[in-house]
């Protein structure tokens, strides 16, 4: 009875142990290891009426849920929210790299303080919203 006991132990153990990265991950908002930001970043680039993009955050909400947010600058004369613009961002992220909720904030490029130098990931330090 002790070595089997033990045998299961040894099991429940290994088993916790297998899950403890993705929990961890989950839990520190970490970026999926399935997708590659950069990649992402240069394929919404790529989007016709995005000029730049940059504060990009990426986490998994949970096993099966990834999330995006985003800053994206459009020329000045685009349709106040950019509706057409968003729709293919969103398209091209869940289809692409399976992010499934995106939250995405719309800058005009003469608006935008930081166009053509912010920091793509991330916030720069005392950044303000």
């Amino acid at each position: 009875d002790p070595i089997v006991t033990l045998i299961i132990a040894g099991y429940i153990l290994w088993l916790a142990f297998t899950e403890v990265g993705s929990v961890a991950r989950i839990l520190m908002l970490g970026v999926p290891p399935e997708i590659d930001v950069e990649e992402l970043i240069a394929a919404i680039r790529k989007i016709d009426g995005v000029e730049d993009i940059h504060h990009v955050h990426v986490w998994a909400i949970d096993e099966n849920r990834n999330s995006l947010e985003a800053h994206i600058v459009v020329p000045d004369d685009m349709e106040p929210d950019a509706k057409a613009v968003k729709d293919r961002i969103r398209a091209l992220v869940r289809e692409r790299f399976g992010v499934t909720h995106t939250t995405l904030e719309i800058e005009r490029a003469s608006e935008c303080h930081e166009f053509g130098n912010a920091k793509s990931i991330g916030h720069h330090i005392g950044h303000q919203h």
